[in-house]
C-alpha cells in the first residue's frame, strides 16, 4: 500500500497555482509599464529626432540666404573695383596721361571708398605712371606679383593672391586691367588694391552671433579673406576647395572642411561675373552642442517618466500581492471552521468534486472517511459545551495526526461529524487510516466517564472507496461512507466499518 501523508489541519489543501496567481496581474502590469516606457522612450528620441531636423534645415536654410547676401555684397565690391578700373584710359604721351588721371577724381574715389587701399597705374615696363593710396604702398610687391606677367601675356582682368607689406599685417587683393596703348599693344596695367580687412570686418559683423565661419576665395582655390581664420590651414585645402567650387555654383552641404578638416555645415556660391565663391559655414560641433539641453531635458522627462513608473508598477505589485494574500486568508477563512482549525463542509464540498474528476481522468480510487463521536450529546450533557468544544478538537487534531499527505483532506462534515478525503487510496488505505485513528485517539484517552461502551472518548468510522465511472458520482462515494458510518453504529459503535463489508 502507498505510505498515507496528510495535510495538516491548520491549512487546507492548496489549490494549484493558488499562489502565483497574483503573478499574472503583476505581469501584465510590467509589460503596460514596460511598453509605456518604450512608448514615451520612442516618442522623444523621435521628438529629438525631429527637432534636429527642424533645427538642421532652419539652419541650412539661413547658410544659404547667409551666402546670397555675401555673394551680392562681394560682387558689389569687386564690381566697384572693375568701373574704378574702366575708366582708366591709356594715352602714350604720358604726361597727359598723367594729367588727365590727376583731373579725374580718382584720389577721392579711393579715398572715400573703404574697401579701396589704393591705386596703381604702371607703364609696359612696370614703372610707376600714378598712384593714389591711403597708406604708403610697396610697388615692387604689386609688380612681383604674376599678375603683370599675366596682361603681359594677353590676361584683361586679374584677380590676384593676398600680399601683405613688409612690417604690416593687413594683406592687400590686387584687382588688375590691362591697358592697351590706341593699335591694341600691351601698355601696362592699372591696379585696385583691395583691403582685405574691410572684409573681414564685415565678416565679423555678420558671424559675431551666429558663429559663423565666413571665406571668400578664388576659383582656383586661393584664400583671399576668412573670418575666423582657422588656426592651421591643411596642405591640400587650395587643391580641395577649387574641386568644391567647381561641382556645382551653389551648394548646402555637410562637410569636412577643405581649410582645417573640421566637421561644418556649410553653404557656399560662385559669383556672377568673377572667378570667386564665397562660403558660410558653421562648426557641426557646435550646432549638435547647441542641441544639448533639449536633449537632456528630453532624457530626464524620460527618466523621470521611467522612475515614475517603475515606482507605480512597484507600488501596484506590492498592493496586489497584499491583496492576493488578503484574498488567500479570507478564502482561508472562508473554508476553515472557525472551532476546530480544519477545513469547513464548503471546503470538503469542492474538494470531494475536484478529486473526482481527477479520479476519474487519472483512473485511480478515492478513499473517503466519515467519522462520528460515540454519544457526543451524552459528553455534552455530562461535560458541557465548552469541553464537548474541546473534545472536538482533540478528535480534530488526532485526523491530523493519522494522515499527512499534502492532497489528504480533513474537514468538519456537521456537528460532530468529520470528514477524511483521501485521494489515490484504495480501500486498505482508508482502513489502515482509520485503525490509526482509533489507536491514536485511545492513546489520548479523553476522559468520558458516562460512555456505555468505553471509559475515554471513542469515534465510530465510516470508510468508502471508489474509482469513478461514467455512472457514479462523488455524491455515491459519501453515501457509501454514510452508509458503512451507520453500520459501524449500529454494530456497538468505537469501531470501523468499509462500504460492501466490515472491520
Amino acid at each position: 500500500m502507498k505510505p498515507i501523508l496528510h495535510e495538516r489541519a491548520s491549512s487546507s489543501a492548496k489549490r494549484p497555482g493558488a499562489s502565483t496567481t497574483w503573478k499574472t496581474p503583476q505581469r501584465l502590469l510590467i509589460a503596460l509599464g514596460s511598453l509605456a516606457v518604450a512608448a514615451v522612450g520612442g516618442f522623444l528620441f523621435e521628438e529629438t529626432r525631429k527637432l534636429e531636423q527642424r533645427k538642421l534645415a532652419g539652419l541650412e536654410e539661413n547658410l544659404k540666404a547667409e551666402a546670397t547676401l555675401l555673394a551680392e555684397h562681394a560682387e558689389l565690391t569687386f564690381s566697384s573695383a572693375t568701373r574704378l578700373l574702366m575708366d582708366i584710359e591709356w594715352d602714350n604721351d604720358l604726361v597727359t596721361l598723367r594729367q588727365g588721371l590727376t583731373e579725374q577724381p580718382f584720389y577721392q574715389r579711393i579715398l572715400r571708398t573703404p574697401q579701396f587701399a589704393g591705386l596703381l597705374v604702371t607703364d609696359a615696363a612696370g614703372e610707376p605712371v600714378f598712384t593714389a593710396n591711403r597708406q604708403p604702398i610697396e610697388t615692387s610687391r604689386v609688380l612681383a606679383q604674376p599678375l603683370f606677367a599675366a596682361h603681359r601675356a594677353g590676361e584683361f582682368m586679374v584677380i590676384g593672391e593676398p600680399f601683405a607689406q613688409a612690417g604690416v599685417q593687413r594683406r592687400l587683393i590686387p584687382v588688375s586691367q590691362r591697358l592697351n596703348a590706341p593699335d591694341g599693344a600691351f601698355a601696362g596695367v592699372a591696379v585696385v588694391l583691395l583691403d582685405s580687412d574691410y572684409f573681414s570686418d564685415f565678416y565679423d559683423a555678420v558671424s559675431r552671433n551666429n558663429q559663423y565661419r565666413i571665406g571668400m576665395f578664388h576659383a582656383d582655390g586661393t584664400t583671399l579673406a576668412v573670418f575666423p581664420s582657422p588656426h592651421e590651414v591643411l596642405p591640400g585645402a587650395r587643391r580641395d576647395l577649387a574641386e568644391l567650387f567647381g561641382s556645382h555654383a551653389a551648394d548646402v552641404t555637410r562637410l569636412e572642411s577643405p581649410l582645417d578638416g573640421s566637421r561644418r555645415i556649410a553653404a557656399y556660391r560662385n559669383l556672377a561675373g568673377f572667378p570667386l565663391a564665397v562660403t558660410v559655414s558653421r562648426s557641426y560641433r557646435q550646432f549638435r552642442d547647441e542641441l544639448e539641453p533639449d536633449r537632456w531635458r528630453n532624457t530626464i522627462l524620460f527618466l523621470i517618466f521611467a522612475a515614475g513608473t517603475l515606482l507605480s508598477v512597484g507600488v501596484i505589485s506590492i498592493n496586489l500581492r497584499t491583496l492576493e494574500r488578503a484574498n488567500r486568508e479570507l478564502d482561508r477563512l472562508a473554508s476553515t471552521d472557525a472551532l476546530l482549525g480544519i477545513s469547513n463542509r464548503r471546503r470538503f464540498e469542492g474538494a470531494i468534486h475536484g478529486e473526482w474528476q481527477r479520479a476519474r481522468r487519472n483512473a485511480q480510487p478515492l478513499s473517503l472517511l466519515l467519522i462520528d463521536v460515540d454519544y457526543f450529546k451524552r459528553y455534552n450533557d455530562s461535560y458541557g459545551h465548552p469541553a464537548g468544544d474541546a473534545a472536538l478538537k482533540q478528535v480534530a487534531g488526532v485526523l491530523c495526526e493519522a494522515v499527512a499527505r499534502p492532497g489528504d483532506l480533513v474537514a468538519r462534515y456537521g456537528g460532530e461529524e468529520l470528514v477524511v478525503l483521501l485521494p489515490d487510496t484504495p480501500d486498505e488505505g482508508g482502513l489502515t487510516i482509520a485503525r490509526r485513528i482509533h489507536q491514536c485517539l485511545a492513546r489520548r484517552g479523553v476522559p468520558f466517564d458516562d460512555s456505555p461502551i468505553a471509559g475515554h472518548l471513542t469515534v465510530s468510522i465510516g470508510v468508502a472507496t471508489l474509482t469513478p465511472g461514467r455512472d457514479a458520482s462523488a455524491d455515491d462515494l459519501v453515501k457509501r461512507a454514510d452508509d458503512a458510518l451507520y453500520r459501524a453504529k449500529s454494530q456497538g459503535r468505537n469501531r470501523t466499518a468499509v462500504a460492501g463489508g466490515s472491520d
